[in-house]
């Protein structure tokens, strides 16, 4: 790297400049984003048919709200309190943090807390985004890096699926943040043999936060150490130390605590299923992501072929790896890319590089930059338009109404012994606080250990057998557990409607109930309808 670059790579991105203009657009760049989250988060709540506003997160991330809330109020951090401890979350440690707003508020606050949260996350990203695009384009004039910054800061709101996530309470905000801080530091030391604890203390945080998050940790220390000078081996054995006691000791807790090494919700997207279904699955996946974000991608390849350096060649491989693990576990249920969105900021970032660079051979040409990152982002948002721009509601906030107005009629028309049996194993569990019975095995060793069902019959989003939903025994779930009330009868090849003929429909203010019609835990008078 040029001695000017490497200079470059000293300065501070974000906080002084000779001038008040650059403050000035981050301030109004921030300010935008802050108001559409906002606006974001109102139209994600509801008015239930008690005549309250309600607020739901999206229903994975209910599920970890359930764990908070049972954990902040003596019964552990279980699903069912007064069962065996089943770890059907991965997300440990956003899981603790939801229960800080679970100590003090009440259930629909908490889950406000939750996603008011995912603001400063966001402008987190976008501030960490922005000095690492200062630092990848640092060979670049002060004019054109400033254009980068602003680019880059933005990009997590203007990537519709980061913000979607994080503003809906999944763990993706805060592992992205944690990922991209700790690269900024590996950056910003790079080639320094100088012990520096936050990075492992950042990487181990991001592995509490999902416990997969090491297949892009390699890629980041293996880049630091590799460009350490010769001598550095006490530094890399006192940092990987400090990751390996945080690791070991979220293993040996998970050991004491759940009896188990993996958590179930491993078992049970990634057994049973054979690789090449698997592999297969991912690659069916993963197509609709490159039909819309190819022009990323391929701005960034090109600006690491063009421009070789070990900081653009290291983060094409973290976007690699991230996209060959997505294809690895076999897809996932919803195509709002939760697993690969973590690294699109590298991917603008890189994008922004190649754009910059590009301009620079044609004369400073900057609105080139401009309209083609503008075009990127549309094409990368093409497939969530509509919800972006408030057309439509975001995915699930209908059904997480529906999900509501379920929870307060089954508060209403059944005693607390009642057990509820669910498909979405999040919002309905969490505000009707039912003991639950997960049909789909998040938090059901015996289904998660089951063989997927390979027919056909459980495929969606370019996938044949869907991870996480094609473990199921409807036989076991309803007719041995019998719970008071089910949310279906029909998943997949089985369909009990002719079996399971003590279940009927029933209706309270308007909301449709499957109940058992033997149960003592009904308030029989308070429904109509059978």
């Amino acid at each position: 790297m040029p001695d000017a670059a490497r200079a470059d790579l000293k300065q501070p991105s974000l906080r002084a400049h000779p001038h008040p203009g650059p403050r000035l657009l981050f301030l109004l760049l921030a300010g935008v984003m802050v108001g559409w989250c906002g606006v974001f988060i109102a139209r994600s709540s509801f008015i239930a048919i008690d005549g309250h506003r309600y607020y739901s997160l999206f229903d994975d991330a209910m599920i970890s709200m359930r764990y908070a809330w049972n954990l902040v109020h003596g019964h552990g951090l279980v699903w069912n309190p007064g069962q065996p401890p089943v770890e059907g979350i991965t997300n440990l440690l956003m899981t603790l943090y939801m229960a800080l707003g679970a100590v003090v508020l009440n259930k629909t606050d908490a889950v406000l807390f939750v996603q008011v949260s995912g603001i400063p996350i966001l402008l987190g990203i976008g501030v960490v985004s922005a000095k690492v695009a200062d630092l990848v384009c640092g060979d670049l004039p002060p004019a054109t890096r400033r254009l980068c910054r602003a680019f880059a800061f933005v990009s997590p709101v203007l990537y519709y699926p980061l913000a979607y996530w994080t503003l809906l309470g999944m763990e993706t905000g805060l592992l992205t943040l944690l990922l991209l801080a700790a690269l900024l530091i590996i950056l910003e030391r790079d080639r320094q043999a100088r012990f520096t604890p936050l990075i492992p203390v950042l990487l181990g945080l991001a592995f509490l936060t999902r416990p997969d998050s090491p297949v892009l940790a390699i890629v980041l220390l293996t880049y630091r150490y590799v460009r350490l000078p010769r001598g550095s081996i006490g530094l890399i054995v006192r940092e990987l130390a400090i990751l390996g006691a945080i690791g070991g000791a979220a293993t040996l807790f998970r050991l004491a605590y759940y009896h188990s090494v993996v958590p179930n919700t491993y078992t049970l997207k990634m057994t049973g299923m054979p690789l090449g279904t698997r592999l297969l699955n991912g690659l069916g996946f993963v197509y609709p992501f490159l039909q819309t974000a190819w022009p990323a991608l391929g701005l960034a390849l090109f600006g690491v072929l063009a421009r070789p350096r070990p900081v653009t060649r290291m983060l094409a491989i973290l976007v690699g790896v991230a996209l060959l693990y997505q294809v690895w576990t076999g897809g996932d249920a919803w195509p709002y890319w939760r697993m690969l969105a973590p690294v699109m900021p590298i991917v603008f970032i890189l994008s922004l590089d190649a754009l910059c660079w590009a301009a620079q051979a044609l004369r400073g040409r900057m609105l080139l930059v401009v309209v083609a990152m503008v075009t990127v982002y549309l094409c990368a948002d093409s497939a969530f338009s509509a919800e972006m721009t408030f057309r439509e509601p975001a995915a699930q906030v209908v059904s997480n109404q529906g999900d509501v107005d379920e929870s307060l009629a089954l508060d209403a028309v059944t005693t607390t012994r009642a057990t509820i049996a669910v498909i979405w194993a999040g919002t309905l569990p969490y505000y009707s606080g039912r003991p639950a019975i997960d049909l789909l095995g998040k938090s059901d060793p015996y289904i998660a250990h089951l063989a997927p069902d390979l027919s056909g019959d459980i495929a969606w989003n370019g996938m044949t057998s869907v991870p996480g939903h094609n473990k199921y025994d409807l036989r076991y779930s309803i007719l041995r557990l019998r719970p008071t009330y089910t949310q279906t009868l029909i998943w997949g090849r089985q369909n009990l409607t002719k079996s399971a003929v003590m279940y009927r429909w029933f209706s309270y203010r308007g909301v449709r109930l499957l109940l058992d019609t033997t149960s003592h835990d009904v308030r029989w008078p308070l429904v109509k309808g059978g």
